[in-house]
């Protein structure tokens, strides 16, 4: 037998879900929203780590310029066949050929002349700022996620109560078209009609719940908050509907272009990628440096006087002649990935071309949207109470109440989501030119 999902076992799982562990109603702020997300999103903690790591790699460059110190000791136990003969040839006398050997000193490299120091530091510099625009980056992206979440969910609080409101309309009527069927007043026809369309609007009251429930879950995911909170919102959209009123398409693509995160973290990598073209370039230079000892050497426990005192100055270079083409090759592969990543910058900055001309395109559609649907909800409110005052005189037919309330209703949903594309839209489009305003970074 096959098992199938319906609509409403998915509804019971979820409120279960959601009551399965304890929670309480958290009716939140969007600034709060916005806090909340800043702190515990994952994406924003994961991303804060790789920040903090670009930064201990900056560390990494400083061996090309400091010295390099290290202490070594060693005590040597052997048996030589060589000086056992020695000893045989002075009468076995073997303590003038010694088995052991006993050695303490200070070495230190200092680094004179290293081709590889200033694209160290060009890598080392570039990599931290390109993780640090990252990171903003992510914070930006996870803003209007949340606030497109936190909206959803304002939308769906009332989506939620409009489908019960219109169910509870339909109750009263199906309650009296009942009474004038027994009456005769209608035929049993209109009366099922009725029922058909309550049971269509209960259908849709599962669904609107069902949304609800999936909107908050999400929220709670942008928020990094357990997924069974019952989190609440407490703006109203309409209150919150800021767009720009005349935007020109060219300053905003500039703008996009010098302000977007995710672009300058591109062209930082890109300064990364020509530091390590120059660094593969430093194996055909040569390299010098000061090396250093001191220590002592002797072939007994309390080797450490001044007879035994060892120290040296040395002055080297190195340069590479010839190294089975290692050098030809990490040079060719560097290069390569340079000129790979300046194809994906050119697709970058097309693709936010792109989203800047859909975010504008987008305000004005949602503008026009509002207007539409401010004139739709106040034509269809008005039908809706004229039809009433017909029907209660007689004038109207419950067909024609039903397809005024239907109309009535369909319009006010259309009006939320009027109002949530608005709020959206003008979001996305600070978002699609760099300048949404993120909460200060405070993850660690």
């Amino acid at each position: 037998m096959t098992n199938k999902i319906t609509p409403q076992m998915f509804l019971v799982f979820s409120l279960f879900t959601l009551m399965a562990l304890p929670a309480h109603l958290w009716a939140l702020s969007l600034e709060e929203a916005k806090d909340l997300a800043n702190q515990q999103n994952s994406q924003i903690l994961a991303v804060a780590q790789k920040v903090n790591g670009a930064k201990s790699q900056e560390l990494g460059a400083w061996p090309t310029v400091l010295p390099n110190i290290s202490l070594q000791a060693s005590a040597t136990r052997f048996d030589s066949f060589q000086n056992r003969s020695l000893a045989s040839v002075f009468g076995g006398d073997t303590s003038l050929f010694p088995d052991r050997s006993y050695s303490a000193k200070l070495a230190v490299t200092q680094p004179i002349f290293n081709p590889a120091v200033l694209p160290a530091f060009g890598a080392a510099s570039a990599l931290s700022d390109a993780m640090r625009y990252q990171g903003e980056n992510i914070r930006q992206m996870v803003l209007l996620d949340t606030v497109t979440s936190y909206y959803n969910v304002a939308r769906a609080i009332e989506m939620d109560r409009l489908a019960s409101e219109n169910v509870g309309l339909l109750n009263s009527l199906v309650r009296q078209i009942k009474e004038m069927a027994r009456l005769g007043a209608v035929t049993q026809s209109d009366a099922l009609a009725v029922e058909v369309r309550l049971k269509e609007a209960e259908r849709a009251q599962l669904e609107s719940s069902k949304g609800l429930v999936l909107a908050k879950m999400k929220l709670n995911s942008v928020l990094g908050s357990p997924l069974n909170t019952d989190v609440t919102v407490n703006a109203a959209m309409s209150s919150q509907i800021e767009l720009p009123s005349q935007v020109d398409p060219i300053v905003a693509i500039d703008t996009a272009l010098k302000s977007r995160l995710d672009l300058k973290s591109l062209r930082r990598t890109k300064d990364l990628m020509e530091s390590s073209v120059l660094l593969a370039k430093t194996g055909y230079l040569p390299g010098i440096y000061l090396i250093g000892n001191y220590g002592y050497v002797g072939n007994s426990g309390d080797f450490i006087k001044n007879e035994n005192k060892d120290w040296s100055v040395t002055l080297s270079g190195s340069w590479n002649i010839l190294d089975g083409l290692s050098t030809t090759s990490k040079l060719g592969v560097a290069e390569a990935n340079l000129r790979d990543h300046d194809q994906n910058i050119k697709m970058a900055e097309q693709g936010v071309q792109i989203e800047v001309i859909d975010a504008i395109l987008s305000i004005e559609s949602a503008r026009k949207g509002l207007q539409l649907a401010e004139v739709a909800s106040t034509l269809s409110q008005r039908n809706y109470s004229e039809v009433s005052q017909r029907y209660k005189a007689g004038g109207a037919t419950n067909t024609d109440l039903l397809s005024a309330q239907l109309t009535a209703s369909q319009a006010k949903v259309g009006m939320l989501n009027a109002q949530y594309d608005a709020v959206v839209a003008g979001y996305r489009y600070q978002r699609s030119i760099g300048l949404i305003p993120v909460p200060s970074a405070t993850a660690k």
